[in-house]
């Protein structure tokens, strides 16, 4: 930053950091010394006196959310083919079948043979917010070796008791498929799902509607592509088995693992 240039600037750059820091406990973190939470080449160093744990946290529903939106609709003129037809995206756990999408492909809205497994999605959702954190842990790592303290990188640990030690919200999984999920700290961090949504409906509006591009006339901001939204709507909720049948309530929580940091990602997308 060029406002960090000089002792002024480091001044500046601190003082913004103070302002926006948010103390969630009066108390130090006591992570388990033991295996798990732990590995154990790694109980020699962790949460000893005088060390300090610096956790990066992403939540991926934002980029997920965006990254189905634009395989879907080939007016967002990111990866769908330009003048063509959505991708279809597939649920590859459930013997491929379409991700709540059969509507859309019915219509012609998306090319039934042009197909992208969920998982590969969810994937690359993961990248792109993996990425910025991995960076943050560098450059601390980089500031540590410049002011002579010893660190490094920390990968042996499993974070989800260490969520729970902080007060985050963890949600049960449907019929017993996969893990519990942290999925946000109140009034802190709220990723784009339930509870924190009434449905998914509303976490695919809350994220695409400011990524209306700006014209020469501004969009109203209610003004969505609404079939958009509902097909990743319905993506996003394929991952609960039972989605067709299940209630009202438990569709809500089909999704439990996802929304971004990445600002790139939000600057390059629009909803028409």
């Amino acid at each position: 930053m060029s406002e960090a240039d000089g002792p002024d600037g480091w001044a500046a750059a601190l003082d913004l950091y103070n302002r926006h820091r948010l103390t969630l406990q009066q108390r130090r973190l006591d992570v388990p010394r033991r295996v798990p939470p732990l590995c154990e080449h790694n109980l020699w160093a962790s949460n000893m006196p005088g060390s300090t744990l610096f956790m990066p946290i992403c939540d991926v529903t934002f980029s997920l959310i965006g990254l189905i939106a634009q395989f879907v609709d080939p007016e967002l003129e990111r990866f769908a083919a330009a003048n063509g037809r959505g991708v279809n995206i597939v649920d590859d756990r459930f013997g491929s079948r379409p991700a709540g999408t059969e509507a859309w492909i019915k219509s012609g809205f998306l090319d039934q043979d042009c197909t992208l497994a969920l998982t590969h999605l969810e994937r690359q959702a993961c990248y792109f917010m993996f990425s910025e954190p991995a960076a943050i842990c560098q450059n601390m790592f980089l500031a540590t070796e410049a002011i002579g303290l010893g660190g490094w990188m920390h990968c042996g640990i499993l974070s989800r008791e260490i969520f729970a030690a902080l007060g985050f919200t963890i949600v049960e999984p449907q019929e017993g498929l996969g893990l519990p999920n942290p999925v946000g700290l109140d009034r802190v961090l709220h990723a784009s799902c339930a509870p924190y949504f009434e449905s998914m409906d509303a976490a695919v509006d809350a994220v695409l509607r400011p990524l209306v591009r700006e014209r020469s006339t501004p969009a109203p901001p209610t003004v969505l592509r609404c079939h958009t939204a509902f097909l990743v709507t319905n993506i996003a909720m394929a991952r609960s088995r039972s989605a067709k049948r299940a209630s009202p309530a438990q569709r809500r929580c089909a999704i439990t693992s996802n929304r971004p940091m990445a600002d790139f990602l939000v600057r390059s997308m629009r909803c028409t």
